[in-house]
């Protein structure tokens, strides 16, 4: 299971793919990190089980709006795949773990 773990990250949206990084640690069942997007870093937290399913609770500040989501899927060892869902459309997340010792944001 992960235990902190750094990916980039590409959100895709009607507006094209959006890059950004989430960084994230596991206790147990407990995930906790934080999240960034569109030039904004928010906390994240949720669970994640054994296999690496994860659900988590955060937000996203866009231009227009703060958007609170929901997202749903799998952090694994070299990857993240997700769906951010809010009260409109999801949007699918994508992303690959850093290499070890990589610095910057």
């Amino acid at each position: 299971m992960i235990r902190q773990r750094c990916y980039d990250i590409v959100m895709h949206t009607p507006m094209g793919e959006r890059p950004g990084w989430m960084r994230v640690s596991c206790e147990g069942e407990r995930l906790s990190g934080e999240l960034h997007l569109l030039s904004h870093t928010h906390p994240i937290s949720g669970r994640i089980d054994a296999a690496g399913n994860c659900r988590f609770t955060g937000q996203i500040k866009t231009l227009m709006h703060t958007m609170h989501y929901t997202a749903c899927g799998r952090l694994g060892p070299d990857e993240v795949s997700l769906a951010l869902h809010e009260n409109g459309p999801d949007y699918r997340v994508d992303g690959v773990a850093r290499a070890e010792g990589r610095a910057g944001e």
